[in-house]
């Protein structure tokens, strides 16, 4: 059986906080301060953030249970089967999935100041799942 490879899994998860430091930097500043590129940046960085988050998750489910999933949802899904993640973060991850989704597919849609509100109120599951993936696989 094929091993989890570390030095992807250390990538990602750099990727992750790197991203979330700096939507985190972003958000510190009050909404009605923050320039177009900045928010234009926010919504890159949230892409790139739940990209890195599902590919960790791919990797982990297709190497480990030898599972191919048909979507990125379905993955999250088997980690939270799997009880390597909980339901709330089970949730959290699902909510950030439609949100990429909505800004890659139908960004037009996209109002920033609930993505900003949201942002600034909760972003725990994230960093939540990230130190499983840390200890889990000794990163």
């Amino acid at each position: 059986m094929e091993r989890v490879n570390r030095d992807f899994l250390y990538k990602q998860v750099k990727d992750i906080m790197y991203f979330a430091n700096t939507i985190e930097d972003v958000v510190s500043k009050e909404y009605n301060q923050l320039s177009t590129m900045e928010l234009y940046g926010l919504r890159y960085c949230l892409i790139s953030l739940i990209e890195s988050l599902t590919n960790i998750c791919i990797h982990i489910v297709r190497v480990e249970y030898n599972i191919k999933p048909t979507s990125f949802s379905e993955c999250f899904k088997i980690l939270l089967d799997k009880n390597i993640i909980d339901n709330n973060i089970y949730t959290d991850l699902r909510n950030m999935l439609k949100l990429r989704n909505l800004l890659v597919h139908r960004y037009w849609l996209v109002d920033d100041r609930v993505i900003y509100d949201n942002i600034r109120s909760d972003f725990r599951s994230i960093k939540r799942f990230v130190e499983i993936v840390k200890k889990r696989y000794g990163l």
